[in-house]
């Protein structure tokens, strides 16, 4: 925090920036983390374990109608009918032979491969026996064909045996990856929760810190130097110490304070200094001496004071002559002056006093709009910010509902798998029904046939009990990964809804920031309007304070001018003042301050100063007649 304080704006920004993106990255790693574990168990199901287990099912199923074909060709039955029961063992064995193949081409584990090997032993044998007992039976000899099949059945339950295994051990795997896949679900759902939240926090946390580190700071500012326009040389920056560009500002602020300072200081004595030399001779002047002078090395703007004064007291030697055949004209026009006078200054007075509220007013709406426009402008810049952000979320929960419909095609295709198996359990169970039924009108010669249908319809139950199971096992994960879909999906239409709405609020944005900016620069059209008519209504005011003072100083001292006029010296002989050096005033203007850190954003446009306004010029009126004077040489 203390290295944001100090660090650049456009380096808190920065920091900001990498922040966000760092955790939208980070969410966005843990979803796909998620959905690859999702898709690793789903190819390990569908791929590897499923496959395997409906190759065991088969053979199964294969080596029950084997069995019970052999023990059919040990019954009398027709030559077409042991013809149709050879057939079907010879195409049972070439589909045990080949699933035996396929599976030991596999990548199979050590203990897939035991199983598969244990197998493919016990199936060689039992082979070999099945065939001898086609051989016999071929030769009508049934009995012994009997007596061999006997003597294989505990061969024919080792290999049930190696087929049960190995489709346990399948149905154990596929559990796991169930599991695991639910389990990377609901991780995937969780960790986008939590990065939703955290993204808003970060956000939050970011528009606080950004206003109290600048927007702040900026205002405090813009208070101050409106102060030290309005004359104030007390106010005060609290960021001096801060090494950003607003300690810069800080520091020039309080540099262009004390220069102005100085300046003021510097001036107040030079006028000073002029003023007693003026209120010498002008001392001189009042006492009646029409020939003081004021002599002496005043330059620049003094030194044509200097040579008015000394024209001034020339001339009005002169003027004094003149008066008074003038005295009783003025007496007459004074009384009518001084009415309209009194009247015309109650008006510019009020309308000088409203005109200044009017100009203070639109400083501060000029201030407030300037400010407004800059923060609609930080504003625009966020949404879109935030609008990018966004996107790429929606783009990345498109791709994960696209990866959950690959899952969920996958899910229909093995359960249209497990219905073909339990359909060929129910198809084996009718048929060893049949067969028992056959059995048991045989009679006794159908005893042993009993014996095969009924293990058939036991190898059947179990088939169709084990089809049940996977397919509720594949079914949860359906249903599962369908509740996925439909969630990443309203994650995906929550998104594009945050994004249109964020494409709203950043056009409303950027029409506000527009407007700000127009109005911004028509209010200070109108400000440097009121200033104009403010400038003019002061000197207006000026003018008429100067004609009323002149006004009543004509009515009171019109009939004492006569006498008056006797206390004024004109000759040569008055003394002459000598004005002392003029010390020089440094400018007014600010020393160059130290330059700011450079930074990448524009300055704020200052507002057009409004041209000092002149104060009225004020006319003393005194009872003495060298008052007199003064007023009527002013007027």
């Amino acid at each position: 925090m203390e290295y944001l304080k100090n660090a650049p704006i456009r380096h808190k920004l920065s920091r900001l920036f990498v922040i966000i993106a760092a955790m939208i990255m980070a969410a966005l790693a843990m979803i796909s983390a998620g959905l690859h574990q999702i898709s690793a168990n789903d190819a390990e199901i569908t791929g590897d374990h499923v496959p395997q287990a409906l190759l065991a099912n088969g053979m199964d199923t294969a080596i029950a109608q084997i069995d019970a074909d052999l023990r059919a060709l040990t019954m009398p039955s027709s030559s077409q009918t042991a013809a149709r029961y050879t057939a079907r063992i010879a195409e049972n064995r070439a589909m045990i032979d080949k699933a035996v193949t396929s599976l030991k081409a596999t990548d199979l584990d050590a203990n897939e491969a035991g199983f598969v090997g244990d197998f493919a032993k016990g199936w060689t044998s039992y082979a070999t026996a099945a065939e001898q007992v086609q051989a016999l039976a071929a030769q009508a000899h049934m009995a012994e064909a009997q007596g061999l099949i006997q003597q294989n059945e505990e061969l024919a339950q080792g290999i049930d045996s190696s087929l049960d295994k190995l489709i346990d051990y399948q149905r154990g795997h596929i559990t796991q990856a169930t599991t695991a896949a639910n389990q990377a679900y609901w991780f995937s759902l969780i960790t986008g929760l939590g990065a939703l939240a955290g993204l808003i926090a970060v956000l939050v946390w970011s528009y606080r810190l950004l206003e109290r580190l600048v927007a702040r700071p900026v205002a405090e500012v813009t208070q101050a130097l409106t102060r030290l326009g309005a004359g104030d040389r007390t106010a005060q920056v609290d960021h001096a110490d801060s090494a950003d560009e607003l300690g810069d500002l800080a520091r020039a602020f309080g540099a262009l304070r004390d220069q102005l300072a100085t300046a003021d200081a510097a001036k107040a004595a030079q006028v000073d200094l002029i003023v007693r030399t003026l209120g010498v001779a002008l001392a001189d002047l009042k006492s009646g001496n029409l020939a003081a002078r004021i002599e002496g090395g005043l330059e620049g703007p003094f030194a044509q004071l200097r040579d008015d004064f000394n024209t001034m007291a020339a001339e009005l030697g002169k003027v004094i002559g003149a008066v008074t055949s003038a005295a009783d004209n003025v007496r007459t026009g004074s009384t009518e002056i001084r009415a309209a006078s009194d009247d015309l200054a109650h008006r510019t007075e009020a309308q000088a006093a409203q005109l200044e509220t009017a100009a203070t007013a639109m400083r501060n709406v000029t201030a407030m709009v300037d400010d407004s426009a800059a923060k609609a402008e930080a504003v625009r810049h966020t949404i879109e910010e935030t609008a990018l952000a966004a996107s790429d979320g929606g783009q990345v929960v498109t791709e994960a509902v696209a990866a959950m419909d690959g899952i969920a095609r996958s899910s229909q295709t093995i359960n249209q798998i497990i219905d073909l198996i339990d359909g060929i359990a129910f198809q084996t169970n009718l048929l060893a029904l049949n067969a028992g039924v056959e059995a048991a009108r045989a009679g006794d010669a159908g005893k042993g046939f009993a014996v095969v249908a009924t293990e058939v319809r036991a190898l059947a139950r179990r088939s169709a009990d084990a089809a049940r199971d996977i397919k509720g096992l594949i079914g949860e994960s359906t249903g599962q990964v369908a509740a996925g879909v439909q969630l990443v999906t309203r994650t995906g239409e929550a998104l594009e809804a945050i994004i249109a709405r964020i494409g709203n609020v950043r056009g409303l944005v950027a029409g506000i920031a527009e407007a700000t900016a127009d109005q911004s620069d028509s209010v200070k059209k109108v400000y440097e309007t009121v200033g104009s008519l403010d400038r003019m209504t002061q000197q207006n005011a000026a003018m008429v304070e100067e004609s009323t003072a002149a006004a009543r100083t004509l009515a009171s001292e019109a009939d004492a001018l006569g006498n008056l006029v006797a206390r004024f010296r004109a000759g040569s002989s008055g003394p002459a003042h000598r004005a002392p050096a003029v010390v020089a005033v440094p400018s007014a203007g600010p020393a160059p301050l130290p330059a700011p850190t450079p930074v990448a954003a524009p300055a704020p446009r200052a507002l057009p100063a409004p041209a000092a306004i002149p104060a009225p010029r004020k006319v003393s009126v005194a009872g003495g007649g060298g008052s007199g004077m003064e007023d009527w040489s002013e007027f």
